[in-house]
């Protein structure tokens, strides 16, 4: 069964989204939105960053492996370590915004930790 995304506040909860599988990643944007990070369409293999606020949800960016780490930069976008189909051994790092992605570095190891500062 797939979950829904709520949003909450003192006064209030409210759901806002839904269909999100039970093993998405979640990180907060820094700007009242959640990247999340999931499985779509049947594949588990290759999963899409989506963005979603009050009003909307999007798909921005496709072809993330499940073991991808994730941590929002608090400026509206996220960091994203994982490996590429080319080389599995060594991670790089991603940025991500609703824009672009872009590579930032390479050869980071798989155990390495992502670590937020807001």
């Amino acid at each position: 069964q797939n979950w829904s995304l709520w949003h909450a506040t003192r006064q209030q909860e409210r759901k806002i989204h839904t269909d999100y599988p039970p093993d998405a990643k979640m990180a907060g944007d820094g700007r009242g939105g959640v990247w999340l990070l999931c499985s779509t369409q049947g594949d588990p293999q290759n999963w899409s960053l989506w963005h979603a606020t009050q009003q909307q949800e999007r798909k921005i960016h496709t072809d993330y492996p499940p073991d991808a780490k994730m941590a929002g930069d608090g400026g509206g976008g996220v960091w994203l370590l994982c490996s590429t189909r080319a080389d599995q051994q060594n991670w790089s790092l991603w940025h991500a915004d609703q824009q672009q992605e872009r590579k930032v570095h390479q050869d980071y190891p798989p155990l390495a930790t992502m670590v937020c500062e807001a």
